[in-house]
């Protein structure tokens, strides 16, 4: 039985196609892991294993827990503009401070 020369082709390719299917994923999956996916979804399924008696629709038990993590994303969301303004406000003070040490000295060397 002969191979076709297009599946002989592909099986030598093999070895080269592989390493950027393989890169491609890994690149995936480090995105998935800097976004806090991999981390939100395996607390998820850890609830979901963890429950005593399952929901009978765990698509839905799914999509409840994550509009609960959106909720932590407006609190996240808070946080940053409070810290915005924090930053904003140790800045002034900085400034401030920086001024009021060249003034003393400044009357200091007089």
């Amino acid at each position: 039985m002969s191979v076709s020369p297009d599946i002989q082709t592909l099986c030598q390719n093999k070895n080269h196609v592989a390493p950027t299917i393989d890169s491609e994923r890994e690149e995936f999956r480090k995105y998935l892991e800097s976004s806090g996916l991999l981390d939100v979804l395996t607390r998820i399924m850890e609830d979901l294993y963890e429950k005593d008696s399952r929901p009978t629709d765990p698509l839905s038990f799914l999509s409840n827990a994550l509009g609960a993590v959106n909720f932590n994303g407006r609190e996240i969301t808070a946080l940053q503009d409070e810290l915005q303004t924090l930053r904003e406000i140790i800045k002034n003070l900085e400034e401030e401070n920086s001024f009021l040490r060249e003034k003393l000295q400044k009357i200091s060397s007089d």
